[in-house]
């Protein structure tokens, strides 16, 4: 799918299937179109970068050439002041006298310059007294000593003023050379039509501000929900983008409570196929589930475990090497937020909130992903804080303040045949208060086949009015639709 569109998206070709497409169909414009944007983006990258270093190369060049004109004639030689020496070992001792007979006729403070001479190229050297030791510059025969002008420019002030300037000339040309390839990018959603009044429908501006920021080719793009209300219906953000991209959000973006909109979507904002996304900032995605928790069927246990759910919030699906830091999510329709089919993934100083009430409002729930980071989040929903579904790995959740909701929970696991394994689940430095349930893992009773769960490991949690600490339910059936048999994963 193309970026910002409401649909599926299918991706780019794979190297391997543009070699096929080739073969099948030589010259196939996809893969051509591939082949160009790489060199584009090479291109884009080399050719500042050498006229850069030529640009310094011609510049040093020109700042040495005018320092030594500058020197000749702010600090000309005085006659009667020439001193022979055979060994730049020497030079203490012939720079000493040399500043005592300066000082005799009143030359400031010792200063004195010193003129070498050796094979047709000369040198300049700032001379004071008493010299640091040892010195070591490789000097002609022969020395000259002048008295410093009675403005006191001196040779060791002008390099410092030659490597002020130059310094100053390298940073200036190095911003400049970034901006070219890493300049920062603003795609504010106001500049695409967005009205932060929280009633107009922002939908399309924020598809089209994502859309321009996916395939900004210029540096590192940002795009920007500014401080405001935004209402926003179901939004597929889709990748592969061009490069790293950042979403600040600065405003809030309000849920529309018309489901008619969402169709067949089972969440209101998705992120798809984005590699190096931050997700930062201090505003709010306010799902508005109140306005439709009363048509949740899921908790009625005449239903049956494939009861019709309410949209998600935020569902970051195949997304990779990210961060979501800041951001909070408040009064979901359904879950809070989905992690699926991701990798690499930290998300950080997140608050999720929801009434005690609110039917499956889960904060975070994982699956089929490895990798992720959960840390120093608020968490307090009217279901599982963080629950923890088929096919997660390499899990790390720490620092994560729960409560109310039920807990962190692994599963459930088994609804399905054939499920991923769960593994090397770790979760500490916790605190639970006033949850159901503290740390709890459960299975289905009827898994159709057998499920794996291993490497667990809690530890230093705080409970705080937890009704049941740690819970372990083999027997899951949150439904009367079970039969309580015994299947493999009790036995």
């Amino acid at each position: 799918m193309s970026a910002g569109s409401a649909s599926s998206d299918t991706g780019d070709l794979s190297k391997n299937e543009c070699v096929q497409a080739s073969a099948a169909a030589p010259g196939s414009w996809r893969c051509i179109e591939q082949a160009t944007h790489v060199n584009q983006k090479l291109g884009s990258f080399v050719y500042p970068l050498g006229a850069l270093s030529f640009f310094l190369f011609i510049t040093i060049l020109i700042i040495t050439s005018l320092s030594e004109k500058l020197l000749d004639a702010l600090n000309p030689p005085i006659p009667g002041f020439n001193y022979s020496m055979r060994d730049a070992g020497v030079m203490t001792e012939m720079a000493e006298s040399c500043a005592r007979r300066l000082r005799e006729q009143s030359a400031v403070d010792g200063r004195l310059s010193a003129d070498a001479r050796r094979g047709g190229q000369r040198s300049r050297m700032l001379v004071t007294h008493p010299l640091p030791s040892p010195v070591t510059p490789a000097l002609a025969p022969a020395i000259h000593c002048s008295p410093p002008l009675a403005y006191f420019l001196t040779l060791q002030q002008m390099d410092l003023i030659i490597l002020l300037v130059a310094s100053l000339m390298l940073s200036f040309l190095s911003s400049e050379s970034l901006s070219l390839d890493n300049s920062t990018k603003i795609f504010d959603i106001k500049d695409y039509g967005a009205v932060d009044d929280g009633q107009t429908n922002s939908t399309q501006a924020f598809l089209q501000a994502w859309s321009d920021a996916c395939a900004w080719e210029g540096g590192s793009p940002t795009l920007l929900v500014p401080e405001g209300m935004f209402l926003v219906g179901p939004l597929l953000l889709g990748g592969p983008c061009v490069g790293p991209l950042v979403v600040q959000v600065n405003g809030t973006v309000l849920a529309s409570s018309d489901l008619s909109l969402y169709g067949r979507a089972t969440e209101w904002i998705k992120f798809r196929k984005v590699d190096g996304m931050l997700v930062t900032g201090a505003g709010k995605f306010d799902g508005q589930g109140s306005a439709v928790w009363s048509l949740n069927d899921c908790d009625d246990e005449n239903k049956t475990k494939k009861c019709k759910k309410l949209p998600w919030s935020i569902n970051f699906s195949k997304v990779t090497n990210s961060t979501i830091e800041g951001i909070s999510s408040i009064n979901s329709k359904g879950f809070h937020i989905m992690v699926h089919g991701s990798s690499n993934l930290n998300l950080q100083s997140i608050t999720i909130l929801a009434p005690a009430g609110s039917p499956n409002t889960d904060g975070i729930h994982l699956s089929q992903s490895a990798n992720i980071n959960i840390s120093h989040c608020t968490i307090a929903t009217g279901d599982d804080c963080i629950s923890i579904g088929p096919g997660t790995s390499n899990l790390t959740v720490s620092g994560v303040l729960c409560g109310p909701g039920h807990g962190i929970s692994v599963g459930s696991l088994g609804a399905l045949a054939n499920e991923s394994v769960v593994a090397d689940i770790t979760v500490r430095n916790c605190t639970l208060n006033g949850t159901d349930n503290g740390v709890r893992v459960k299975t289905w009773q009827e898994s159709p086949t057998e499920s794996v769960a291993r490497n667990f490991l809690f530890e230093d949690i705080v409970m705080v009015d937890v009704a049941n600490p740690i819970i372990i339910n083999q027997r899951y059936c949150p439904t009367s639709a079970c039969s309580n048999k015994v299947t493999r994963n009790q036995q």
